[in-house]
């Protein structure tokens, strides 16, 4: 652990190092708390004259209406993206099928399992959605607009446009929720740059630059560029940067 508190400036561990190295021996840190601890000793040297206490007044945490609570949230869409990746395994060892001078695979084994981790995806991109200021009115009519798209997209892989439109949606959600400190830059930064990897590598093969896969797998490639969807997202709703309330219940059901 000395290693890590290293990592953090002179000034910061005079003051905090012992309270720090404190809390860490009464909870060992996770791999996930290992990696905001990393986080932590840039931001305090980035910043250096916004030097973070470690025990500050306790966050309100957020109101939320959403219909799971927001850790749930994070693991199904978690589930998603490893059922993504295993998606993209299985459609690109599906057979080739040749149609007159042009050469697909097919996918149709793969087709249960897309529409499931969209639909996770889709559990996650409104979970965010609930917790998003209620001032942020673009951001909120995207996340309806991505959710509608991304509906249609699951039943239809082949509408590309019902992806892009869901892609563009949840780019969109992912700014404002880390413009309004509800997600890490971080985590907006990785879902962003997944979406512009895959139009990227889209781009790429309709310029007619050969990929170094076959014809008929450039566009699981793209398609695989997308899995920072699921795994920013969930990161942001099971480690939100602001804590955020359990769902609000009705007492006369409880």
């Amino acid at each position: 652990m000395t290693r890590l508190v290293a990592l953090y400036p002179r000034t910061w561990r005079d003051r905090y190092e012992d309270e720090f190295l404190a809390l860490l021996s009464e909870r060992p840190p996770d791999p996930l708390d290992r990696i905001d601890i990393v986080r932590g000793a840039i931001d305090a040297r980035l910043n250096p004259q916004v030097c973070p206490r470690l025990s500050p007044k306790p966050l309100e945490p957020l109101p939320y209406n959403g219909p799971w609570s927001i850790r749930r949230a994070g693991i199904l869409t978690l589930i998603g993206g490893l059922i993504w990746l295993a998606t993209m395994g299985i459609a690109v060892n599906g057979p080739i099928v040749r149609d007159g001078l042009h050469a697909y695979r097919d996918v149709g084994a793969a087709m249960a399992t897309f529409l499931l981790s969209v639909a996770l995806l889709l559990v996650g991109l409104w979970a965010v959605a609930a917790t998003v200021p209620s001032t942020s009115r673009v951001a909120r009519t995207a996340a309806l607009i991505a959710g509608l798209a991304g509906m249609l997209w699951a039943f239809a892989p082949w509408m590309v446009v019902f992806g892009a439109v869901m892609c563009l949606g949840l780019a969109i959600l992912a700014i404002e929720a880390s413009r309004t400190g509800r997600w890490r830059r971080s985590d907006a930064a990785i879902l962003v740059a997944g979406i512009a990897a895959a139009v990227a590598v889209a781009a790429a093969a309709v310029a007619g630059i050969k990929p170094p896969v076959s014809e008929p797998d450039v566009q699981f490639v793209a398609l695989l560029m997308l899995a920072p969807l699921w795994f920013a997202t969930a990161h942001a709703l099971l480690r939100p940067a602001i804590p955020v309330a359990e769902p609000a219940r009705d007492p006369s059901t409880a």
